[in-house]
């Protein structure tokens, strides 16, 4: 999958007091399919779709940026987004008009012209998903009097959260789903994520080092949609006598999450580091809620990848000319593989449901496997194709040339 993202994958040596050999065979495989399809690994690009920035510039100051990075990424693969990775220098109004989305994930610096051309985007029909601090500091990590995509969340900055809304025994702050599902299909309205900090139990787990740094925001005006509000617990200060749960009722702390289209775009702005709740935690409820942001701000109905299996499936969507090559990658097997404790066998996944969408003015000609080489047959259903795969083993490519 590194291959396939354009990156060169690093093979981590066998545990130094372990006579251990059981991964030879797999670097084997892998670097004679490497070997043998050179043009496939190396001059195939992945289809724009989705673009996540890498943003160098915010890892300047202690944002904690890699873990919001790296949450959202998770994210996305796990619900089998098309996305690729830019830069950036790569935020330009040029580079970024071959996307549908951009991604900005804890993006704390953003310099001005950056900003013009991210809001040029958006104007122009583009998609939005931001979380956190976002745009908050220059690109030199000088902290703005207010967010510096403002006017595109539809919100303004009223300063950090109150940490004092911790509590010694465990989840205290909510994010809580509103609306009627039209913008977050899911999770559910009414539902609630606990945030990150305060998940854990006893505050020696609060200490771990995460900051609480959730933005406090107020909307602009009518237009905006507010599609989560943070609430806290009011709890019986004499609930230790009677249960361990204590009883409680919820109450609302001003709007987290914000949805508004702006020009001919779509915005959607989460205070609440969700991207970084779900690279620490794996939540369903979290990763829905991202992903249903992503596909609201989405200018385009038919997506170009749309995959039904399980978060342990990996996809990439590459093309080359009038080819495309869709790489996936099965590792449904031990999720808590490392260089000791690995996987062994993998789980084989059959008939896995697959969309794809027919790039403009070309059809579908054939479909092929990879390994085995076998057609796959598969029906139009408008300006996409739907057909089914089954990956047996750790790593399957369907071959498509349209003309």
């Amino acid at each position: 999958m590194q291959l396939a993202h354009g990156a060169t994958p690093i093979i981590e040596t066998m545990h130094a007091y372990l006579h251990d050999d059981t991964g030879v065979a797999a670097v084997a495989d892998l670097f004679s399919v490497m070997n043998t399809n050179e043009e496939l690994f190396y001059e195939y690009q992945p289809v724009p779709d989705i673009a996540l920035l890498f943003s160098a510039q915010s890892m300047i100051g202690d944002h904690e940026y890699l873990a919001h990075y790296q949450g959202a990424f998770q994210a996305l693969t796990h619900d089998h987004q098309q996305f690729s990775v830019i830069l950036d220098e790569d935020l330009t109004i040029e580079k970024l008009s071959r996307y549908n989305v951009i991604f900005l994930s804890q993006a704390v610096c953003l310099s001005d012209t950056q900003l013009k051309a991210i809001e040029a985007f958006v104007r122009q029909g583009g998609g939005l998903v931001a979380t956190g601090k976002t745009s908050l500091c220059d690109s030199n990590d000088v902290e703005r009097d207010n967010f510096g995509l403002a006017e595109l969340f539809g919100a303004d900055h009223r300063g950090m959260a109150d940490p004092e809304w911790l509590h010694a025994y465990g989840p205290r702050v909510y994010d809580r789903i509103t609306g009627s599902g039209e913008v977050i299909e899911r999770p559910a309205a009414g539902r609630l994520i606990a945030h990150d900090y305060t998940f854990a139990f006893g505050p020696a787990h609060h200490a771990e080092g995460v900051e609480y740094s959730m933005p406090q925001i107020v909307c602009r005006g009518s237009e905006t949609t507010v599609v989560a509000e943070a609430v806290w617990v009011d709890e019986d200060p004499a609930w230790t006598a009677r249960s361990f749960m204590p009883p409680y009722s919820l109450r609302a702390a001003g709007p987290s999450a914000t949805a508004q289209t702006y020009g001919d775009g779509r915005v959607i702005y989460m205070a609440h580091s969700v991207d970084r709740l779900y690279g620490a935690r794996g939540f369903a409820d979290v990763r829905h809620l991202i992903n249903s942001a992503v596909d609201w701000v989405s200018p385009r109905a038919n997506r170009a990848l749309r995959v039904q299996g399980p978060t342990g499936l990996l996809c990439n969507l590459t093309e080359l000319d009038g080819a495309r090559a869709l790489h996936l990658i099965n590792y449904t097997g031990n999720i808590n593989e490392g260089a000791i404790y690995k996987v062994d066998w993998v789980p084989p996944l059959m008939d896995v449901p697959v969309t794809l969408e027919q790039p403009k003015d070309r059809k579908l000609q054939s479909a092929s496997l990879l390994t085995s080489g076998a057609t796959v047959p598969w029906q139009e259903a408008g300006d996409s194709v739907l057909l089914s795969l089954s990956i047996p083993d750790g790593y399957e490519c369907l071959l498509l040339n349209y003309e």
